[in-house]
């Protein structure tokens, strides 16, 4: 079919954002294009060699080659740049933390590639690659590989140079270039993984398909290497020249597409330079794989060349790989490659994206312009850190600050494009505040449809308690936690910490692992709910069942042990220069190290509890004659539960603390350091690391917006208007 010829988009909104004839190193012919998490610019050249262009499109550097020459490319959830490489007749791996090129496949048993143009990752990490044959001799097109390397022919039928790739929203879909066909079909991707029977989409007249891209409202975009074009085919298969080049000058031979925000970039093969197209809607985000380094990785073949030295493009650009940590080591992190939008504060929201950015998540969290979160204002005992809530500073490095007036709908318009790029968003305010704000579930799986969305709050999204305010305090009163602490006369005692904050905290980076896990398996994302009160009733589920299924209440201690329902002599006693813990004993064994035969006829479980108020009043008068380390190094003897109890002064200058690294400094946003508590949790292979401190306000806020492809002119404009 004849393709309209007027473009939708004005030449004003196309551009050339980098040229390259005359930068040392020259962009060689670039085919292949990727957007890296942090923004940057990926693509390849003839040679085999492999550019990288910053976020701000300043700085312009090869950071290595494959020794062949570079087609389609594109970023595992892993960080690294995964290349089709029509001289290596292979699909090669860039590893960006070292730099190192691995020849990662060249086909699969009985069936090697010919020329693989294009990889494409699927949400459960499995790579797809098309295979164009040969020019003018249909053949196989289309491979699969898991995340280990092992492959498949996925689809053997004929395909006349099979060429882009792109899954449809919802991933149910391959789409398929066919470039001699002049057209574009489609590979239904049945639940076992399968394929389909092809249908064909649309054909393309006497355009050549090269690169494809879908929007986030299912428009999917077709670079046509000739004529010199871009096109957009809707949902109903409707085609519209997005922009058409007649001079081929923006636009010269486009190949591959790929979208950062709503800016589409696109590669030309047929110049040196790299344009960008103000389309105006979101791009679809490529679904995250996971891939892992194969067992036996092959390298790059004699005669390949190394990678060239990086020469930037002004002083001082270097392609710096994966993030580091504050003391310069590299950071070997599980979750680098996971985006994190973060809507959180207080305490149950923050802690947990904590613990994902110390995996090695990217965290952008949203605030308020001017003051930021709420609680960077919270004083402790009536003051503030340089400024800042020591509370705050506890639960926000490994972060950044975007702030947005979220009232604003153009701050609405930038959260719907940064949620397309993200694999997670994360929120606690009440229920139903950010769907009022048009920035709900369904809001924004309309823009990225694999988005895990979890919500924490007080009680949940509905039932009689929904809209109450749920502060940790006023759960611990409503759950029962405070009812059972203390001696039987006391008032209820509430917890000295936030536990239930902290708990579901734990709780929500717990369910977002498993979401993303789940997603990482099927594609599929989904909206997760915690809340401070299940959690409450949660901690509480050994007592509560107990509760539940004896018919009777708990009382508390008169003399004070430790737990209502425990018997002696577990609680705390009072030393001659502290105070000691005491947990679950033999009653005999203690009372021959103390020189209290008598409490031996103790020793039984109905007695130990039922007396246990007398028990505990014996053991009040006899352990307040020795001083506490006296009593632990005679328990400890033999093997008895028990502890020094320790305030924080205590508590800082501990050998275990010490030796587990709790306590570390990271950067005030004010300036100098501070001094936190570090990731508690350790992993052999993949350690939690603290790579930034926390953040001031906004201060990534710019950095954020360019990454989405807003220009310096929009940004004043958005600041200027009190939006950012």
């Amino acid at each position: 079919m004849d393709q309209p010829t007027a473009s939708l988009l004005p030449p004003a909104r196309v551009r050339t954002v980098f040229d390259g004839s005359l930068t040392e190193p020259q962009l060689d012919h670039p085919e292949g294009i990727a957007v890296h998490e942090d923004g940057s610019i990926w693509c390849g050249g003839e040679r085999g060699q492999i550019y990288r262009l910053s976020a701000d499109f300043r700085h312009f550097e090869q950071v290595g080659s494959t020794g062949g020459f570079c087609l389609g490319m594109a970023f595992g959830a892993d960080g690294n740049l995964f290349i089709c490489d029509q001289k290596q007749a292979a699909v090669m791996r860039f590893v960006t933390a070292t730099g190192e090129v691995e020849r990662w496949a060249d086909g699969v048993p009985g069936q090697r590639f010919s020329i693989p143009n294009f990889p494409a990752f699927d949400g459960a990490g499995r790579l797809y690659v098309s295979d164009s044959h040969a020019f003018r001799q249909p053949g196989p097109g289309i491979f699969r590989f898991t995340p280990d390397g092992d492959g498949e022919l996925w689809y053997g039928k004929d395909v006349d140079f099979a060429n882009g790739l792109a899954f449809s929203p919802g991933a149910r879909y391959l789409y398929v270039a066919e470039t001699f066909a002049r057209r574009i079909f489609r590979i239904p991707v049945r639940e076992d993984g399968t394929p389909g029977a092809r249908e064909d989409v649309v054909r393309l007249g006497a355009a050549l398909p090269d690169g494809l891209a879908f929007d986030a409202q299912g428009n999917l975009y077709v670079g046509c290497y000739e004529p010199s074009q871009i096109l957009r085919v809707d949902s109903a298969g409707r085609v519209a020249t997005l922009f058409h080049d007649a001079e081929a000058h923006l636009l010269a031979h486009p190949t591959n597409l790929a979208f950062r925000g709503s800016t589409m970039l696109a590669a030309n093969l047929g110049r040196w330079h790299i344009t960008a197209l103000d389309v105006g809607i979101t791009g679809l985000p490529l679904l995250p794989g996971r891939t892992r380094k194969r067992p036996a990785p092959r390298s790059v073949p004699t005669g390949a060349t190394e990678p060239d030295t990086a020469i930037p493009a002004a002083a001082g650009a270097r392609w710096h790989g994966p993030a580091r940590s504050e003391t310069g080591g590299e950071a070997k992190t599980a979750l680098r490659g996971v985006r994190v939008l973060d809507f959180t504060q207080m305490m149950m929201g923050p802690w947990a994206t904590q613990f994902l950015g110390d995996m090695g998540a990217e965290v952008i969290k949203i605030e308020r312009p001017g003051a930021g979160e709420w609680e960077r204002g919270l004083r402790a005992a009536g003051r503030l850190h340089g400024g800042q809530s020591p509370f705050f500073l506890a639960m926000n490095r490994n972060k950044k600050s975007v702030a947005l007036n979220l009232k604003d709908d153009r701050a609405r318009q930038v959260l719907l494009q940064l949620a397309a790029t993200c694999d997670l968003v994360t929120e606690n305010f009440r229920p139903g505040v950010l769907d009022r704000l048009g920035l709900g579930y369904d809001d924004l799986r309309k823009v990225n449809s694999s988005i895990v969305y979890v919500s924490g709050s007080g009680y949940g999204p509905d039932g009689p308690y929904a809209g109450r305010p749920g502060q940790d305090l006023l759960i611990q009163a409503l759950s029962g936690l405070a009812a059972y602490g203390g001696r039987h006369d006391d008032p209820p005692i509430p917890c000295g910490s936030s536990i239930v904050d902290a708990s579901t905290a734990l709780l929500l980076a717990h369910s977002a692992m498993v979401a993303l896990f789940h997603r990482e398996r099927t594609g599929q994302g989904q909206k997760v709910e915690v809340n401070l009160f299940a959690t409450a009733v949660a901690l509480q589920c050994q007592e509560f069942t107990a509760f539940l299924n004896s018919g009777d209440g708990f009382e508390r201690s008169e003399a004070g042990i430790g737990g209502a329902w425990l018997a002696a002599p577990f609680g705390i006693y009072r030393t001659a220069d502290g105070w000691i813990a005491l947990a679950m004993m033999p009653l005999a064994v203690l009372g021959d190290l103390l020189g209290m035969p008598e409490l031996a006829a103790y020793d039984e479980p109905g007695r130990a509890f039922s007396d246990r108020d007398e028990v505990k009043r014996l053991l009040d008068q006899v352990l307040v004659k020795r001083r506490t380390a006296e009593w632990t190094e005679l328990l400890g003897s033999r093997d008895l539960w028990c502890a020094p109890v320790q305030d924080f002064h205590d508590l800082e200058r501990d050998p275990q603390v010490e030796h587990a690294g709790l306590i570390q400094a990271v950067a005030h946003p004010g300036g100098g350091t501070i001094r936190v508590v570090g990731p508690p949790a350790h992993f052999s292979e993949t350690p939690g690391t603290i790579r930034t401190g926390p953040p001031a306000v906004g201060e990534h806020t710019d950095e954020v917006l360019r990454s989405l492809g807003y220009s310096d002119e929009q940004i004043r404009a958005l600041h200027a208007d009190g939006v950012a």
